[in-house]
């Protein structure tokens, strides 16, 4: 439980972020709030609220889509920022997370920080190149991919996502998601796209995200796939070259939920070759 002598800032310029750091024992950032129970909330001493920064907007710049870290899903579902292919495959995933009430809390840039094992965004990100950009410690503004990010464990606590950069791509794409009910947590997560090309798909890229690793990149799928057209005898080889470890849950074992990302990925490849 959170202590009940928690201190609470809001500040308004980012300047003023590391000398709260510097100060205090064990700082949590608030954006939702959704994530802050999943951490040893017993510890924290204090709470740095993010929603006087203006890091909420959604914009284009140049052939990009920029993300504010404390957009929530919802507002980037409802954003018009965009029209291109690569945006519609993110706000398509963003709108199958949670229930609409989590939508409109969760945000972005904390989303992607705690990234938890059934996250619907990440795989997005990864497999459209997605980058982020963080203030390390606070302070110092750094930059990289978020493949990178998550790969290196970035976000640390005292590390906060300021936003996060869709390039714009015209792709065919498909996000897929177990789970028991459309609003419960996702067991994990599929993100699949591509070119497509008099038939045929160039420059795949399949994403899981739940899997032991976190993620896990099919790129023995994805040359299986590259140049070729979407045949049935085409998806089956792909899908069979599907190579993903899971831990068991209460609801699925790990073979099962291992066979399912081959399944979804049959029925996402054939969606993308417009046979479904």
């Amino acid at each position: 439980m959170l202590k009940k002598e928690l201190r609470w800032f809001f500040p308004e310029k980012p300047e003023e972020i590391p000398d709260i750091l510097k100060k205090e024992a064990k700082v949590a950032f608030h954006g939702g709030g959704t994530s802050i129970l999943r951490v040893k909330s017993d510890a924290i001493t204090a709470m740095i609220d993010l929603s006087r920064l203006g890091w909420n907007k959604v914009r284009k710049d140049g052939s990009s889509v920029v993300i504010g870290a404390t957009a929530t899903f919802n507002e980037v579902v409802r954003s018009t920022a965009s029209t291109s292919c690569s945006f519609r495959m993110l706000k398509d995933a963003l709108s199958r997370a949670a229930s609409n009430p989590i939508r409109n809390r969760i945000t972005v840039g904390g989303s992607l920080a705690d990234f938890p094992p059934w996250s619907d965004l990440v795989a997005t990100l990864i497999a459209l190149d997605a980058r982020v950009t963080w203030l390390e410690d606070g302070k110092s503004e750094k930059k990289c991919s978020v493949a990178e990010f998550i790969d290196k464990k970035l976000g640390k606590e005292k590390n906060l996502v300021r936003e996060i950069i869709v390039p714009e791509k015209e792709l065919s794409f498909c996000v897929k998601r177990l789970a028991r009910t459309s609003f419960e947590y996702g067991m994990f997560n599929l993100a699949v796209c591509g070119v497509m090309k008099d038939g045929a798909i160039e420059s795949p890229v399949i994403v899981v995200t739940g899997t032991k690793d976190r993620v896990s990149r099919q790129t023995e799928a994805e040359a299986a796939l590259a140049g070729k057209v979407l045949t049935d005898e085409v998806i089956r080889d792909a899908a069979g070259r599907v190579k993903v470890d899971f831990n068991a849950d209460v609801n699925f074992g790990a073979e099962y939920k291992a066979s399912m990302v081959g399944v979804y990925l049959r029925d996402a490849l054939a969606e993308i070759a417009g046979r479904k």
